[in-house]
């Protein structure tokens, strides 16, 4: 039986200019899985909320085509009907939390549901140790970090135990020790006969997921077998999605790969001696040579913080005994699982979260002297949900809020907002209402809506997330130039590209500590280091180290070190 079949299906929002899916014709054999992949926009959400009916019972828009569940149409069945056999996991998890407690957001499926309680319970348990949250259960859920927040999502999905597992995103704000539990939650739930469809950008982490959809503006322009997708790196840059740097680098090397075991080094190696490429010693410490300017170049302090512990009411430490020194013009990257303290310093460093003491210093004088109004002109914060920070009625009143309260002149607000806009792709969204546009739009609004205020400090929290790979790396691209102007960075994220490519130094956190401190070239020298704080090397800085003991942290690193003999 299908699980899932979509005929000639079209979805156009209200007032939109052209149709969010575009006559889609897709089947999902029952038991089976899929990963959903493409551009920011090209109708992967859009397609998520069809098998619930979501679309037609909460959107005004024009659907069209036929959708079947498990073999019955579903035009005209609520989402309360269909709830039992299909679950969905928002990309925008937080906007389906709403209980006060994680028990209580557990448990409000099965118990609508209309399951007995010992049952309820049993479901509540087996949710929570899957995720990793057992011990959680009394926490608010307004209190957890993104990533927990993500797996309390899911968990209130597993507990109702739907045949039709859909996951938007599911693993965005997760540590990579997060990410491996819940594509094993994934493949267990696949064996256990349920039906799984997955969208995600990281194919990389759903090797087990066999078939793979690609979208674009609307149109479905890939399905076929994932190893086929894992192979054509152009094919994925151009939608999208990051493809396995090995990869790319055999692929621009002209070296084919048969499979994926082409990752590991007693398999690269040969094949790099095969087609003639040698490692250079010289261009490797050139490249050390150009390396970022050590600390004693940038000898000014910004940011000074001095043996800083913070509690939050009633529960263990989030920060203890931190000390840091943040050099003007440092770029900053700060890693570490899920609930290590990542956010939380990033709060106090702004003054979001007020310092207990006068142990942070901005600028030579205690952050907590400062004006609220005057330090929001010089440290300037994007938040890990956008949401958080976007409350005006249209894009362009919240681009300008900052600069307008400031009394810019009309001229300079305009000339700034719309370089924003244009670098950003935001232009023609002027009037749009923010909860209209996608996660990655949003999340280039409240950039921009700092960015343009040009803050002596930056401060940039998971700034990834809910982009595609090609966003993600205009947008990093655009931070790495406003640093090149003299600004200070600092960014929390899980993402270790962006570390290895864009950062100077990087601070790793665990359980509320710091571990690490150094350069990031260092840091990914030292894997026991990041596997200590549930993070993992990357598969080619690995390859690195075990083919010639050397750390490359680029495919354009690789490039400028293999000549050919």
């Amino acid at each position: 039986m299908l699980a899932l079949e979509l005929d000639k299906v079209s979805y156009r929002y209200p007032l939109a200019s052209s149709e969010a899916l575009k006559n889609i014709s897709l089947t999902l054999g029952e038991r089976e899985s899929l990963l959903l992949a493409g551009r920011t926009g090209a109708g992967k959400s859009t397609l998520t909320r069809i098998p619930n009916n979501i679309l037609t019972q909460y959107f005004s828009g024009t659907l069209q085509g036929r959708t079947s569940v498990f073999g019955q149409d579903i035009k005209g069945k609520s989402v309360q009907e269909l709830s039992s056999a299909v679950g969905l996991v928002f990309q925008d998890y937080e906007a389906q939390l709403f209980s006060t407690s994680v028990l209580k957001e557990v448990a409000f499926g099965p118990e609508n549901l209309g399951l007995k309680r010992e049952e309820t319970k049993e479901r509540i348990k087996d949710a929570l140790e899957r995720v990793g949250l057992t011990g959680f259960e009394k926490r608010d859920p307004a209190t957890l970090s993104g990533g927990e927040k993500q797996r309390l999502a899911i968990a209130s999905l597993l507990a109702c135990r739907p045949k039709f597992v859909i996951m938007d995103e599911p693993t965005t704000d997760l540590d990579p020790d997060g990410r491996r539990r819940i594509v094993e939650i994934s493949r267990t739930l696949q064996g256990e006969g349920a039906t799984i469809l997955v969208v995600s950008l990281d194919i990389e982490d759903w090797a087990f997921i066999k078939r793979t959809t690609i979208l674009r503006a609307g149109e479905l322009v890939f399905d076929n077998v994932m190893e086929k997708a894992w192979k054509d790196s152009d094919m994925l840059l151009k939608n999208g999605v990051r493809p396995s740097p090995i990869v790319e680098l055999f692929n621009r090397l002209q070296i084919p790969l048969s499979s994926r075991t082409a990752n590991h080094s007693d398999f690269s190696l040969p094949l790099l001696n095969q087609y003639g490429y040698k490692f250079s010693e010289e261009s490797y410490e050139t490249l050390l040579k150009k390396e970022n300017p050590s600390s004693a170049i940038m000898s000014r302090e910004i940011i000074g913080v001095n043996t800083l512990t913070f509690n939050y009411a009633g529960r263990t430490p989030a920060l203890k005994n931190i000390s840091l020194s943040i050099k003007e013009g440092d770029f900053l990257a700060i890693i570490g699982a899920n609930g290590s303290g990542k956010t939380t310093l990033l709060k106090i460093l702004k003054g979001i979260i007020a310092s207990p003491a006068n142990n942070v210093l901005y600028q030579g004088l205690p952050i907590n002297r400062y004006n609220p109004f005057d330090l929001g002109a010089k440290i300037g914060f994007v938040f890990q949900n956008p949401d958080h920070q976007i409350f005006q009625k249209t894009l362009w009143d919240e681009l300008i809020f900052g600069p307008k309260n400031y009394g810019w002149s009309d001229a300079k607000i305009y000339s700034g907002a719309y370089h924003l806009m244009e670098l950003l792709g935001l232009i023609g969204l002027e009037h749009m209402d923010p909860a209209l546009l996608t996660k990655g739009e949003r999340q280039k609004l409240a950039l921009a809506s700092i960015l343009i205020m040009n803050p002596e400090v930056l401060i940039l929290d998971e700034p990834t997330t809910g982009l595609d790979y090609l966003e993600q790396r205009e947008f990093m691209d655009l931070i790495s130039e406003y640093h090149s102007e003299g600004h200070t960075t600092i960014i929390v994220t899980h993402a270790l590209w962006v570390v290895a490519e864009y950062a100077w130094r990087a601070l790793v956190m665990r359980q509320g500590e710091i571990i690490y401190d150094g350069s990031v070239r260092s840091l990914f020298a030292s894997p026991q280091i990041l596997e200590s704080a549930s993070l993992c090397i990357q598969e080619l800085t690995k390859l690195g180290l075990e083919t010639y003991g050397k750390v490359l942290l680029s495919v354009e690193e690789w490039m400028a070190c293999l000549k050919k003999s």
